[in-house]
């Protein structure tokens, strides 16, 4: 009698074996191969079926299947495919899946820059970053990579080996490219690097992450940043600053610079900024207070409040703009709808001082409010 199945399993069991091996002596990330085991268990089970249907044709074998081992190749495949789901979740959300990056190793490293470069870019998939100027020609990352998942060891040299970096006349780019390393089927292996980032002055720097943190402090250029998941928070900046964060807290305060934040889920929270402002958000609220306006500011928002706090001794032209909410504050208020009960409330506009800047307001679902202080 031949028992179909349990030949299969032998050699998965065998696979398996090896791939541990190789994980310790040859630098196979072993994991990374299991999630494509559930496509050789599969192609393996149903090419031993049919061979000993035609050996049972043949030879009037009787064939049958082994129990144990399709259990054993059900639970494998499920597993397998489970662990694919498992990984595309917490790539897209920034989850690592079994606890967190539970693991953590120093990562120090340096790269000098060419005398034309005058743009630095960062695209990373899960970093919390700090970033700082320093007077040297390089750009230096230093801190820790963390790492989740089962069999995540040798963690700085992973992150590295999937680190390029690129130099293209006036522009540096440096990338950590995951999708190369988690692939579809592979259980929640991620790497994270959280680390102070330092930069030559006077430089455009442009970061974007999926998931993480930017705190950018001091930096003396311009600066774009973006992150899909997390917060960003701008303090000191001698730029411009372009800011935007899909599912996150937006901080900006201390610029010179024209200021630029956009938002889809989060509060935006600009203070002490002194050129041309614009803040918009979908879901959050925005609030914007300075004592000094070098320029229009355009604030908007969809579900939000929207407060303004600036001296009554500035020269600004306020309007603001709701349609489900209210126009409020200490001041002479021309209203578009005056006598209507029920609009009046909704616009307001008013001239402090001689009016030199423009202030817009604008929400769909929430009041807005304009407030003075004399100092903070």
């Amino acid at each position: 009698m031949r028992l179909t199945g349990k030949r299969t399993v032998g050699f998965l069991i065998i696979a398996i074996g090896f791939m541990i091996l190789f994980e310790r002596f040859q630098m196979l990330d072993a994991w990374l191969v299991f999630g494509y085991l559930w496509i050789a268990a599969i192609v393996l089970f149903l090419a031993e079926l049919w061979l000993d249907q035609k050996k049972r044709f043949f030879e009037e074998e009787q064939i049958r299947i082994h129990k144990p081992s399709v259990l054993f190749l059900s639970v494998m495949t499920v597993v397998s495919l489970s662990a694919g789901n498992l990984d595309s979740f917490s790539s897209m959300g920034g989850i690592a899946i079994g606890g967190g990056f539970e693991n953590s190793e120093d990562y120090h490293a340096s790269f000098e820059m060419e005398e034309s470069v005058d743009e630095i870019a960062l695209t990373l998939t899960n970093a919390s970053l700090t970033i700082r100027t320093h007077a040297e020609d390089s750009v230096v990352i230093d801190g820790k990579v963390k790492g989740s998942g089962l069999g995540m060891e040798r963690l700085a040299n992973r992150f590295e080996e999937r680190l390029e970096i690129n130099q293209d006349g006036d522009r540096m780019h440096i990338e950590h490219d995951q999708s190369r390393m988690f692939s579809f089927p592979v259980i929640g292996r991620q790497l994270k690097l959280e680390a102070d980032l330092f930069i030559p002055q006077d430089l455009f720097l442009q970061v974007s992450l999926v998931n993480g943190s930017i705190l950018s402090d001091g930096v003396k250029g311009d600066a774009e940043v973006s992150v899909v998941n997390g917060p960003i928070s701008v303090t000191g900046q001698k730029g411009d600053v372009l800011a935007s964060a899909t599912n996150g807290r937006i901080r900006i305060s201390d610029v010179t610079g024209t200021v630029s934040a956009t938002g889809t889920n989060g509060d935006i929270q600009l203070s002490n900024v002194e050129s041309i402002v614009s803040a918009k958000t979908v879901n959050g609220s925005v609030s914007v207070e300075s004592l000094d306006q070098g320029g229009d500011w355009d604030l908007e928002t969809v579900n939000g409040r929207i407060n303004v706090r600036i001296p009554r001794d500035s020269d600004v032209m306020f309007e603001g703009n709701t349609t489900n909410g209210s126009v409020s504050g200490d001041a002479d208020w021309e209203r578009a709808f005056s006598g209507n009960n029920i609009r009046e409330n909704r616009h307001g506009a008013t001239q402090i001082g001689i009016g030199t800047w423009n202030i817009q307001a604008k929400s769909v679902n929430g009041h807005i409010r304009l407030e003075f202080e004399q100092e903070y």
